[in-house]
């Protein structure tokens, strides 16, 4: 299940998650089963996929584990199995189409071409959460996502901790993915094609591969 939950992305602005910890995140989403379980979690894999050494793996590990975003079990000397709390899809209808499933639980489709981009990797924690947000709530409206500039601004003032100037910043780091434009005192946000290209292994394929 190559996705995680809208309620986790909303924890991970509160607990003001570093880039390894939002890479930690997205990465294990992409080798779960439907109860948010990845067994065999190999350290030097995720380091490399996400670009972090191996003590900052462990450092995200121990982290999300304290905040409660995840749950993790040693079974050998070489791994773990680590559980994402919160993104259990058991109770999702596997025959039922996409979008169905998406208004019964809201997610991040974590296959996107976007999180396999080393331009996404490398932003700034703050720009990586607005990008998953973007995508959130572009799909929860049909699309294209418009807010007035004011309520904008306050929303990821809020949410981050940070100036205008900062989100300023941030926005032009994230025309790379969404086109992001303002009409009668508004923000008009659309993903770019680019953003939902397939950038892996299928779920399938990426579930056999971790479990073999």
């Amino acid at each position: 299940m190559q996705r995680l939950c809208l309620d986790i992305l909303k924890r991970m602005f509160h607990e003001k998650l570093t880039r390894c910890e939002i890479g930690f995140l997205l990465c294990v989403s992409r080798y779960q089963d439907q109860g948010g379980c990845v067994k065999g979690v190999y350290y030097k894999e995720i380091s490399e996929e996400i670009g972090c050494s191996y003590p900052q793996f462990y450092a995200a590990m121990r982290s999300l584990e304290e905040k409660g975003f995840i749950r993790c079990a040693k079974n050998n000397y070489y791994d773990h199995d680590i559980t994402v709390i919160g993104n259990d899809y058991r109770t999702s209808d596997i025959y039922e189409d996409a979008g169905e499933n998406f208004r019964r639980k809201p997610y991040i489709n974590t296959r996107h071409e976007i999180f396999y981009s080393r331009t996404f990797m490398k932003m700034k924690p703050g720009a990586q959460l607005m990008a998953m947000d973007f995508m959130g709530v572009t799909r929860l409206n049909k699309g294209t996502h418009c807010i007035r500039v004011e309520n904008f601004f306050k929303k990821y003032q809020g949410l981050l901790d940070v100036s205008r100037r900062t989100l300023r910043t941030y926005i032009t780091q994230l025309k790379e993915f969404f086109s992001i434009g303002v009409r009668d005192g508004k923000y008009w946000i659309r993903p770019k094609v680019k953003v939902y290209r397939d950038g892996g292994n299928t779920e399938t394929e990426n579930y056999n591969e971790q479990q073999i």
